[in-house]
């Protein structure tokens, strides 16, 4: 593992970036900042690396709104309608940062912060606290993540605890395209998942959960994902209810047959936030500008949107003394 210098946050704290190298040469560079995977180079069979995370190169970028490349997401990922939860049958009002609703845990998330950091040979741990009514959640929330590569696989651990009874759902925000190509349009996509949820037009589930037999959500086998974007309006920005699964089936199969990479996502949440970037704007990436329609595509594992509001999904109600954990795995293969 090495370490440099990324920059200086307004604020005046420094950033570091670390990188992680596997056995087979694959690199996760880390910043300390947001907890974002800058960069996941791949190496090629000839020479040459592929990025397939989009993202930046100077901090100052990240600093500044953008649609949350590659970062950790919290308190609360996804949305959560009217900025509220309830917890003891006592209202409490969170920040709105999407019109009346919350979005990702409100106007300065997880994604903003500049994390501590320590090591454990080589795994990468960031740790953060996030005080009692921080974007108007309850309770001092210590949170700790982890990064470490195993053999081929990239293993993201997050745990966090509270002094006050409060919600947590936490997910990552990577943004994958695994070609050298300025979309993915020619990826093959699979979700493990029988069932999603639809959806208002502000993006808060009606509470449904419905099949995904015989619609464009039906991706329990690998399809062409310009077959489907052709098929919905505005893209996939869905939650998918995942399958129950055994420990080495995956919750997600991405696959860029021009570059021959394979991505196989392993998750212990019950939903997958399937967004496909179709309208994230023009921004100034790594290697030029980021313009294509649908550059990349998002696959967040997490609990389900708005959970605080629906009773009959997987609560995300964390209690004192009980350990908030949840883990992610990108496995690559070439």
């Amino acid at each position: 593992m090495t370490k440099d210098y990324f920059g200086t946050t307004k604020t005046g704290e420094e950033v570091y970036r670390f990188c992680l190298i596997s056995e087979n040469g694959i690199q996760a560079h880390v910043l300390t900042y947001g907890a974002i995977i800058q960069k996941l180079l791949i190496p090629k069979k000839d020479e040459g690396f592929i990025d397939v995370v989009l993202g930046f190169n100077k901090l100052e970028q990240y600093e500044e709104e953008n649609p949350f490349f590659g970062s950790i997401v919290g308190r609360n990922a996804n949305r959560i309608a009217n900025s509220e939860i309830f917890i003891d049958g006592e209202k409490i009002d969170l920040i709105a940062n999407e019109g009346i609703n919350q979005l990702h845990g409100g106007v300065e998330g997880f994604g903003k912060k500049n994390w501590d950091y320590e090591f454990e040979n080589e795994k990468l741990i960031l740790t953060h606290t996030s005080p009692d009514g921080d974007e108007g959640y309850p309770g001092n929330l210590q949170v700790k993540l982890s990064f470490e590569w195993q053999e081929d696989t990239l293993v993201l651990n997050h745990q966090a605890v509270t002094d006050k009874k409060t919600v947590v759902n936490l997910t990552r925000h990577e943004y994958f395209n695994l070609s050298e190509d300025s979309n993915i349009l020619g990826h093959h996509l699979m979700i493990n998942a029988d069932q999603y949820l639809p959806k208002k037009e502000d993006g808060i589930p009606t509470g449904e959960l419905k099949s995904v037999e015989g619609s464009v959500m039906d991706l329990r086998k690998s399809a062409v994902l310009s077959d489907k974007l052709t098929n919905i309006e505005g893209g996939f920005d869905h939650n998918f209810v995942l399958n129950d699964r055994k420990i080495d089936e995956a919750a997600a199969v991405l696959i860029a047959p021009q570059s021959e990479v394979s991505l196989h996502l392993y998750c212990t949440q019950p939903g997958l936030q399937f967004f496909s970037a179709a309208n994230i704007g023009e921004w100034q990436g790594k290697y030029g500008t980021i313009e294509a329609q649908a550059p990349a595509l998002c696959l967040e594992a997490q609990h389900f949107p708005d959970t605080p509001h629906n009773d009959h999904f997987p609560s995300t109600v964390l209690e004192p003394g009980d350990i908030y954990e949840q883990e992610i795995k990108y496995q690559f293969k070439i």
